[in-house]
């Protein structure tokens, strides 16, 4: 139960049914911004080198290492064709590993919360790569990954 609802169900019903229709609106336009914030971010990327505007559908999955989900650094990805519910991404910290359980699937809207840090590259198209740490971002394309 989060916050809104515990208070909802310990007052009166009216007052409480205020609260939650007040918090449900607040967080729609919240994330409506946000989403538009970042769309913003994201064309910048893409128009800033040079890439197609290409974001994933939300309901995606990417792979995702333990290391990027803990926040290490440097934090990348590459993207290949979109595949079966996959966007094609592949985000990781640290060095690559061949190891079948390095990447676990995630849904791309939960990179809100646990891997922020990749959002502004989610745009780019099928063949680019992305590399970042603090006061360090570095984009480029690789035909390789399309040719696979």
């Amino acid at each position: 139960m989060n916050q809104s609802e515990w208070l909802g169900s310990n007052l009166s019903s009216s007052i409480g049914t205020k609260i939650r229709g007040l918090s449900e609106r607040i967080c729609r336009r919240l994330f409506v911004r946000y989403s538009m914030f970042m769309e913003q971010v994201q064309l910048d990327i893409c128009d800033r080198y040079g890439a197609a505007f290409s974001p994933p559908d939300g309901a995606m999955k990417v792979g995702i290492s333990d290391s990027a989900l803990r926040g290490e650094v440097p934090l990348h990805g590459l993207r290949h064709q979109a595949e079966s519910g996959t966007s094609g991404w592949f985000i990781w910290s640290g060095e690559w590993s061949d190891a079948a359980d390095f990447f676990k699937p995630l849904h791309l809207h939960h990179l809100t919360e646990e891997c922020p840090a990749a959002l502004p590259f989610l745009a780019l198209p099928p063949g680019w790569r992305f590399m970042t740490a603090p006061g360090h971002e570095d984009v480029w394309s690789d035909d390789t990954l399309l040719a696979e």
